[in-house]
């Protein structure tokens, strides 16, 4: 039987939230509404172990647990990822999303390509380079 596909929380969410801090705020909402981790990952579908991996700041949540997360607490996003977002990763998808887009966005798919072709070797240089 061919395996479920599991979707990481959505798009660049994942380079803004700090597993550290989410994986804290899953602790508190547990222990406010008392729950075991057996109690959990029954409600969300995973096993105890995800759960506690999850609580260790170890991993986020796929995005169909991260809705279910939602559920099992009857909560929002603003509750569930307060305190998880990381500020510096946040301005910089703000800059992407605010600059840069609009800057390629009406680009034809041969000058994409060009641009990402200039793109590519540059970013790689700057990660090397910071590592």
């Amino acid at each position: 039987m061919p395996r479920k596909k599991r979707y990481n929380l959505a798009g660049p969410i994942t380079d803004v939230v700090d597993k550290k801090a989410f994986g804290k705020r899953v602790s508190d909402l547990m222990r406010e509404q008392e729950y075991t981790n057996e109690m959990l990952a029954e409600r969300i579908g995973v096993s105890t172990s995800s759960v506690i991996a999850l609580k260790a700041g170890e991993r986020l949540p796929g995005l169909d647990n991260y809705l279910r997360l939602l559920m099992a607490f009857d909560t929002c996003d603003l509750v569930l990822l307060q305190d998880s977002i990381n500020d510096e990763a946040l301005k910089n998808n703000e800059m992407i999303n605010k600059q840069i887009i609009p800057l390629i966005c009406n680009l034809e798919h041969k000058e994409l390509e060009l641009v990402y072709n200039i793109i590519k070797p540059l970013v790689c240089s700057l990660k090397n380079r910071e590592e």
